[in-house]
């Protein structure tokens, strides 16, 4: 499957091993995680999802009256 995958992408110089954890995931039915979504958006057509990270919780703003430590 990774062969597949790149052939079907484009045969990209450096994407062979993005190739094999694409067609880890695709076949393990997982999402992929990564910083480098460009590198794994080809896959997505081919059955591989990205997994998005849930939004940044907002910090706590500081409670007014209370005395700094």
């Amino acid at each position: 499957m990774a062969a597949d995958l790149f052939n079907k992408t484009g045969r990209r110089r450096g994407s062979r091993f993005d190739c094999f954890n694409a067609a880890t995931a695709a076949v393990a039915q997982a999402e992929i995680a990564t910083v480098n979504e460009a590198d794994f958006k080809p896959f997505v057509s081919h059955g591989v999802k990205l997994a998005f990270p849930p939004p940044p919780v907002p910090p706590t703003p500081p409670t007014a009256g209370l005395p700094s430590s």
